[in-house]
């Protein structure tokens, strides 16, 4: 027959696990962190280039409105 852990088995054992949990987590907040702080160093360096780009097209949109302005006009 098997025998049955004592108690002192199985609150070693809970309390190794609840370490393990608490170190897991931990180590998922980190990469949670360093994740975030990827997207937004990644956003610092796309929103300049993403206004020029939307400048660029928005001048291009009006430069072709007044043309096609001028030539109904005309």
């Amino acid at each position: 027959m098997k025998q049955q852990p004592s108690n002192a088995e199985i609150y070693t054992a809970v309390n190794e696990l609840r370490q393990e949990l608490v170190q897991r987590d931990e180590q998922l907040e980190d990469k949670v962190d360093n994740t975030y702080l990827r997207i937004k160093i990644y956003e610092a360096e796309i929103m300049p280039l993403k206004r020029f780009i939307y400048g660029l097209i928005a001048t291009a949109g009006a430069a072709f409105v007044a043309a096609m302005m001028k030539v109904i006009l005309k």
